[in-house]
């Protein structure tokens, strides 16, 4: 009887190591990038560098654990009270040290040095693909509810984003109103958007006949402007005066008759759940 309760109890003390051991045992996991992050215990203070992704923070209702962001952060409004700590190529180091974050997330488009700052100081980086396609955010929020174990949240609101999506999808339609995305002039070339892009490809899926869409270096002659003389043109807010205060494009259409759009380039900047504002925006014009 002696031997049989000692064995119990090695047995017993058997059984809370290794639970003690699962329980610190961090999770892993891989990131859009293909890398695999050991995540931090603690995922309460979070640096974001991706505009797109820092907006999912207060969509599933978690913004409390966000302590800072990259100066392309916008949205949503309230955002901006955080702290700024610099961008993708230049972080504030002082002030992420000064932070201490358990986690910062990012695009794929951060600098290797800014990657190496991470590395040594032991923060863990998660990184995000910023792609081409809306469709694209879908992994993004999956990847984003494993981070912060809200997989049921992410599950939910990638069925709304569909659902939605699919309601604004006008890429089929027939006798689609001709469009243009003014970005600049470089002296030689206009600057606009191609249909390989994430703001040509938000144009053709709400609607509209890109007239640069085979455009393959995003450069579109004057001439050629002139010519098509689209329906619509779709411009920055920061940019919109000097669109219509220009002698060289006062013969066009759309500046002739109204048909110029001022757009929030934060519905455009990255990929992201405002994505959808810049589809709806420009879908309204036309009714």
């Amino acid at each position: 009887m002696k031997k049989y309760k000692i064995l119990i109890s090695i047995v017993l003390i058997a059984v809370a190591i290794i639970s003690a051991g699962c329980k610190d045992r961090q999770e892993i996991i891989t990131d859009m990038k293909g890398r695999n992050v050991t995540m931090p215990q603690k995922t309460d203070k979070v640096v974001c560098l991706s505009p797109g992704i820092a907006e999912l923070f207060y969509k599933f209702g978690i913004e409390g654990k966000l302590i800072g962001r990259s100066y392309f952060c916008h949205l949503p409004e309230q955002i901006q009270i955080l702290p700024e700590v610099g961008g993708l190529y230049k972080l504030d180091t002082n002030t992420i040290i000064e932070m201490k974050p358990d986690l910062v997330l990012s695009s794929d488009m951060l600098s290797w040095d800014a990657r190496n700052f991470l590395y040594r100081r032991e923060i863990p980086l998660v990184m995000f693909k910023d792609n081409k396609k809306f469709e694209d955010i879908y992994p993004a929020i999956e990847l984003f509810g494993k981070i912060f174990k809200e997989e049921q949240k992410a599950t939910r609101l990638t069925e709304e984003l569909k659902k939605e999506f699919s309601n604004l999808n006008k890429a089929n339609t027939d006798n689609k109103p001709t469009a243009y995305f003014y970005i600049q002039f470089n002296g030689k070339d206009e600057i606009t958007v191609n249909e390989n892009n994430l703001t040509g490809s938000l144009m053709t899926v709400a609607g509209f006949e890109n007239i640069a869409k085979n455009d393959s270096d995003m450069k579109f002659s004057r001439e050629e402007l002139l010519n098509k003389d689209p329906e619509y043109i779709f411009v920055n807010t920061n940019k919109y005066d000097k669109l219509m205060n220009s002698q060289s494009y006062s013969s066009l259409s759309a500046v002739k008759n109204k048909k110029v759009i001022a757009i929030n380039p934060d519905y455009l900047n990255h990929l992201s759940v405002s994505n959808l504002e810049f589809i709806k925006q420009i879908q309204a014009v036309t009714k």
